[in-house]
């Protein structure tokens, strides 16, 4: 594939390191207080349970469980890894994961925090030596994938589920959820429609390109990237899917662990509801109040208080604890400094415009 002619602003952007400013911090600081105000008073309130009722629920449920979240959470996030590399290629799963998590864990800390973490990570895999055109191309396809599974995929499963478990299955927030399920999947169906319409991308790099010169690189950036999904995007979305699913699996252990009887539709049902609420960056990583609709959603279902809330939890563990205390690990081990997760170790000096190496974005790597 020939070398995209980025424009110069967005190179330089990967040659700086993304530094959280300080209305990020305080918003972050201000989102954890809140997370903790949810589950110490919302989470209990909801499930009409003490806290001591539910910590007590915990400490029956098998060690096995708690064992298996924490496993599967750390399966999602590798899945999640292989789905990344699976658009960039020339990086190694090696030194890719560390770099995933450290920056996904940013991501999910941070309310709002994906643009932030994007910037890292391609920052850091500028800094393993690959080259702008395969970052750029990479991380509009994870995104776009990402987009896909989260605002379509899941919220549509969900609504199917809803449908087969039958009429009585009456969720709190269903029809509030299912605005925002139907939302997110109208605002992505169109981010995939224009990247579909080359005559629509061009007319809109035409108008903009006077006043953002970035807007210029815009039709040969959608040409790229259709080639990159043509050819990657089933490793790509299987990534993703097997991602959410891990997390599904935990939600279907931990009831099973309260004696919930639940059917497998109903579970999906719920997990989906989850999801959705977790699109909305109150707290970090949609925790708590995640928690807390799942919790409501299981107890209207009858499972009891205190067992809902404990199922909840334990999905917790492996969509928020896990992911977060594996890039905090991996941030402390060095994932953020300056080796990146290239094939090759660090660029060549000079911030010159670095095409993708010679496989191209658009071939499998291996591994």
């Amino acid at each position: 594939m020939a070398e995209l002619d980025l424009p110069e602003d967005l190179v330089a952007d990967l040659e700086r390191r993304p530094r959280a400013g300080r209305r990020r911090v305080i918003t972050a600081a201000a989102s954890a207080v809140l997370l903790v105000l949810v589950l110490a008073l919302g989470l209990p309130w909801l499930a009409g349970a003490s806290w001591p009722q539910i910590l007590a629920e915990l400490g029956r449920l098998p060690a096995g469980v708690i064992a298996a979240a924490i496993g599967l959470g750390l399966l999602a996030l590798v899945l999640e890894t292989l789905s990344l590399r699976a658009v960039v290629p020339g990086s190694r799963t090696a030194r890719l994961l560390p770099a995933y998590a450290a920056t996904s864990a940013m991501s999910i800390a941070i309310p709002g925090g994906a643009l932030l973490g994007t910037g890292m990570l391609g920052w850091l895999l500028r800094r393993g030596g690959l080259g702008v055109s395969t970052i750029v191309l990479g991380l509009l396809a994870f995104s776009l994938g990402d987009l896909a599974v989260t605002a379509v995929l899941v919220p549509g499963a969900g609504l199917v589920a809803y449908v087969v478990a039958g009429a009585q299955l009456d969720l709190p927030g269903t029809w509030a959820a299912a605005l925002v399920a139907a939302a997110g999947g109208v605002l992505s169906l169109a981010a995939v429609a224009v990247v579909l319409s080359r005559p629509l991308v061009a007319a809109v790099a035409e108008r903009l390109s006077p006043l953002v010169p970035a807007a210029a690189a815009a039709v040969d950036v959608r040409d790229a990237l259709l080639v990159l999904l043509r050819r990657r995007g089933a490793a790509l979305l299987a990534g993703q899917i097997g991602a959410r699913l891990a997390h599904l699996l935990v939600l279907l252990l931990a009831l099973r662990a309260v004696d919930a009887d639940l059917s497998v539709a109903a579970a999906v049902a719920v997990f989906a509801l989850g999801r959705v609420v977790a699109m909305v960056p109150l707290t970090p990583g949609g925790a708590g109040v995640t928690e807390a609709v799942g919790a409501a959603s299981l107890i209207a279902l009858g499972v009891p208080g205190a067992d809902a809330a404990a199922a909840a939890l334990v999905l917790m563990v492996s969509t928020v604890i896990v992911p977060v205390a594996a890039g905090a690990l991996a941030a402390a081990a060095g994932a953020l400094r300056s080796g990146g997760p290239g094939s090759q170790g660090p660029r060549p000096e000079g911030p010159g415009r670095q095409g993708p190496r010679s496989e191209g974005p658009a071939q499998s790597s291996s591994s």
